[in-house]
């Protein structure tokens, strides 16, 4: 599928935009699948099957409708906003926020923008007033129909990464960079690009991308390219997905495009979340055979795609190779996540640090105590999942002397010994570290810190504080390798808002099981 302009100027990553109107009758019903909503006449089709209806109000997913209007919207996740544009009007909606500025004038909504299951709730009365729309709602068809006059062209129907038109721009990285007439490198060169030359982006197809060369368009692949936003900040995106489907068999693809996509995977029961630094355009059909719904959510750097898996079916994820594959595999040959050959019958203990009347650090309204358990709790589950012997210093709120959890470790003869904490300084200090002790088990215990640390920064994206030796009494003390885990900082905002998340600190004890994991199979 071939991305043009159009498909930039749609909604921003996760942005599934909707728009509440209210029926002229009173209803409670949590869903109505039988309401249907006409554009100037023709209805829209949308992505969601039953249109829900939330404190009687009809529940429209505004992507689909922006583009028969021909408004451009765009979601900026740092500060909670929706901007919807068109020729003549610009507006601003703020989540949670009565007040919304339309022309550089601020105005009261009677119904602030409010989230909802990952989508951004608008106001439909206001939003078709403001853009000379008119809307009626036909309470014995149950049909909502918009009319507005065609003033300007509709975005084109091509979905993709989402962002505003013209907004990407980017430098070439290699010394000579051969522009192609199609998106294939046996197509005929028609120019050339030197290091560091600066061009502008006007679409996309799989890894390459299309650019405005003045008198004439070419294509480049997007890995020899360093992309920008309108911002200037750099950016990685995942293309629009491809769904291959064989007997209880399906592939979703998505193409890196930009460079090195970071990516990661949690699996909870029947429900496999991939966690990604990338922005994320096109999403995954919910009548995808194996899939039973699609989640996405926004937390801090990262994207959050969340798939509840159809009965039966279990997932994998490769994203090596310039793709994100998730393969969905029914029956026993999907494997799951199962034991690990390193990891089967080995002794681990798990430490969660400080507890009881020992909070450890606290700020923003956290404490570390509390971090560490949930960490650490997570972390056993996994472990033995992968066939580990699990042994917890602590699984709840109580207070041990530091010399009590060395004794545990000694006493279960522990393969392995990792103590989870949250880190504390002043409000600049932010990342991730990791410590061991030179005593020890010395050698083994810089190397379980060392794979612990790479999984860390990789899985969280939080600046990398590297390995140090440190002298904390739990990792000089134990005579097995032994790390000390600091996962991010309490006292830095950013980290503390990470930290505050149930997700962020289950990728955090996956990124230590993965860690461990490694340790045992090099």
């Amino acid at each position: 599928m071939v991305l043009r302009k159009g498909a930039m100027t749609g909604t921003a990553i996760l942005l599934a935009t909707s728009l509440a109107i209210q029926p002229h009758h009173t209803e409670h019903a949590a869903a109505g699948s039988d309401v249907s909503v006409e554009v100037n006449g023709a209805e829209v089709e949308t992505p969601v099957n039953d249109l829900p209806m939330v404190d009687d109000r009809i529940l429209v997913p505004f992507r689909a409708i922006s583009e028969e209007l021909g408004v451009d919207v765009e979601w900026d996740g740092s500060t909670k906003q929706v901007y919807a544009t068109d020729d003549n009007t610009e507006v601003t909606f703020t989540m949670n926020q009565s007040s919304v500025t339309r022309d550089g004038t601020e105005e009261e909504l009677d119904i602030a923008p409010q989230m909802l299951n990952n989508r951004t709730l608008l106001p439909l009365r206001f939003f078709a007033e403001t853009f000379d729309a008119e809307v009626e709602w036909n309470a014995a068809t149950r049909t909502a129909s918009i009319e507005r006059e065609e003033e300007s062209s509709p975005p084109s129907d091509t979905d993709g990464v989402a962002d505003e038109e013209g907004s990407y721009t980017a430098t070439s990285t290699p010394d000579n960079l051969n522009v192609r007439a199609e998106p294939d490198a046996n197509s005929a060169q028609v120019s050339s690009l030197t290091l560091g030359s600066e061009v502008e982006i006007v679409g996309f197809d799989d890894r390459w991308a299309e650019l405005d060369l003045g008198e004439a368009e070419g294509w480049v692949h997007s890995a020899y390219l360093d992309i920008e936003g309108e911002s200037g900040s750099e950016k990685t995106i995942l293309g629009s997905p491809t769904v291959d489907t064989a007997e209880d068999e399906t592939n979703i693809e998505w193409a890196n495009i930009g460079g090195t996509v970071s990516s990661s995977e949690i699996t909870n029961g029947q429900t496999i979340t991939l966690a990604t630094d990338a922005e994320v355009g096109e999403q995954v059909d919910t009548s995808t055979p194996g899939i039973e719904n699609v989640g996405y959510r926004e937390e801090g750097n990262q994207t959050y795609l969340d798939f509840d898996l159809e009965e039966g079916y279990s997932a994998q994820v490769d994203d090596g190779d310039g793709y994100l594959n998730l393969d969905l595999v029914h029956g026993s040959a999907g494997g799951g996540e199962g034991t690990s050959e390193g990891l089967e019958d080995k002794e681990i203990v798990i430490d969660a640090g400080h507890g009881g009347r020992d909070a450890g650090a606290e700020a923003f309204g956290l404490k570390e105590k509390e971090i560490a358990l949930d960490v650490s709790l997570y972390a056993e589950e996994m472990l033995e999942e992968r066939g580990a012997d699990v042994v917890m210093t602590r699984t709840e709120d109580e207070y041990l002397e530091l010399a009590e959890r060395v004794e545990i470790a000694e006493q279960a003869d522990a393969d392995s010994f990792v103590s989870i904490h949250a880190n504390a300084f002043d409000e600049e200090a932010h990342g991730s570290e990791t410590y061991w002790h030179g005593g020890n088990s010395a050698e083994e215990s810089q190397e379980l810190a060392a794979e612990i640390q790479e999984r860390l920064v990789d899985k969280l994206q939080t600046h990398n504080r590297g390995i140090h030796e440190g002298n904390f009494h739990v990792i000089r003390e134990t005579s097995m390798p032994s790390a000390l885990v600091e996962v991010a900082f309490v006292t830095n905002p950013n980290d503390a808002e990470q930290l505050a998340r149930d997700s962020f600190r289950e990728l955090a004890a996956e990124a230590v099981v993965e860690g461990i994991e490694n340790f045992y199979e090099e």
